[in-house]
């Protein structure tokens, strides 16, 4: 990605370098990452500052990147859509170039040595990209962090190692890996097929253990979610208004907002594929161990990149659910994903065409948010559409 493909620059009001409550001080620290500040919005947890109109990218191409050694400040990036321009594209100047161009550079190298390591078929193959990768230097404790996970995850597949998912065994995982000392045999071993029978029980095994996802179609009342995970808190919903209604508050793109006055669970069912929202209960039940069923602990652990805790039973309510505008615009929420710190960071997912918000009872008295529909789902890399 170039320079000129950011699109906003999110500054949290909660940095490594402290509050940023006035637009001011937040301006200092997107300075070194901007050409120029000439539109910002204000958030309840953050400073958007824009540097090029959204319509200047493809849809669903923008990316949110988590500064490593900024702790509070993300960048959206885009792909720009191919406009004819006689006088040549303007290329826009950064104060810290340096370290920006760095960021952008690490980021490629995480995406082209993705597909690489899902083509590894042996622990040699591995170990010569662990040896790219030592080469490259990636100073980015993000990126590093990301990578030796995929590495790691793909040694798990090939059966290199029955290590369960971690951060820490991620690291020794790779460690191992290249000292040369995790491979149990020769490749020829590894890539040799499984016998039929043993094929077969495996593909009933998988498919007793693995959540059935069920597609929401128009519910009417909401419906049990099943185990969720809890990825954070919600910071804004937006939904595309019906012709000849009106909202109070309105974003740029004349899109309605909704933001709550008090803390709202980010929850993520895997059993629908959808986003359930609810104030965040007084009494929340801790349970003695953490619960594997229905898939939400490890979805917690693909999305947060650490392992699951903890697990809490609550009770989502139960009340009669409708359609809120023509579809989702976008929503705003907080994790603290990837933050070795535990430090929030807030992200925005704008969503196209078949994503539907649901509301119960009313907007005005609002329980319980669902969202679903279209290509909705959650992977490593976050939310996806």
């Amino acid at each position: 990605m170039a320079a000129d493909n950011l699109q906003t620059i999110i500054v949290s009001k909660k940095t490594s370098k402290g509050a940023t409550r006035t637009r001011g001080a937040a301006e200092k620290l997107a300075r070194p990452y901007a050409s120029r500040i000439y539109t910002s919005r204000e958030t309840g947890s953050s400073w958007r500052f824009r540097q090029r109109p959204p319509s200047d990218f493809v849809k669903k191409s923008f990316r949110s990147f988590p500064l490593p050694n900024e702790e509070g400040i993300v960048l959206v990036y885009g792909k720009l859509k191919r406009v004819h321009n006689p006088n040549g594209q303007r290329v826009l100047q950064f104060r810290n170039a340096d370290h920006h161009e760095r960021v952008l550079a690490e980021s490629d190298f995480w995406l082209t040595i993705q597909s690489k390591i899902k083509k590894a078929k042996s622990a040699e193959s591995l170990r010569a990209l662990i040896g790219k990768y030592d080469e490259r230097g990636i100073k980015s404790s993000l990126f590093r962090g990301l990578i030796e996970r995929d590495i790691a995850a793909r040694a798990r597949v090939l059966k290199l190692t029955k290590v369960k998912e971690s951060v820490v065994a991620d690291e020794r995982i790779v460690r191992l890996l290249r000292k040369g000392t995790l491979n149990p045999g020769p490749a020829r071993k590894l890539n040799r097929p499984p016998a039929k029978k043993s094929k077969t029980k495996a593909k009933k095994s998988a498919s007793k253990g693995a959540p059935k996802h069920i597609i929401l179609r128009s519910p009417k009342v909401m419906p049990d979610p099943g185990p969720c995970a809890w990825l954070g808190s919600i910071v804004e919903w937006s939904w595309e208004i019906p012709r000849g209604h009106k909202a109070k508050n309105v974003d740029e793109n004349g899109n309605a907002l909704w933001d709550p006055n008090s803390e709202w669970m980010f929850l993520w069912s895997p059993k629908y594929k959808a986003v359930i929202s609810i104030r965040r209960p007084r009494n929340m039940y801790r349970l003695a161990d953490v619960s594997r069923y229905g898939g939400a602990a490890k979805m917690f652990e693909t999305f947060m990149a650490r392992p699951a805790e903890k697990t809490f039973e609550m009770t989502v309510p139960d009340v009669p659910i409708h359609k809120v505008g023509r579809k989702a615009a976008h929503i705003v929420y907080r994790s603290n994903k990837w933050s070795p710190k535990r430090m929030d960071t807030d992200y925005i997912h704008p969503f196209e065409k078949g994503v539907q918000l649901y509301c119960g009872p009313s907007i005005e008295r609002p329980e319980v948010f669902i969202c679903f529909g279209g290509k909705l789902t959650m992977t490593k890399r976050g939310l996806v559409w």
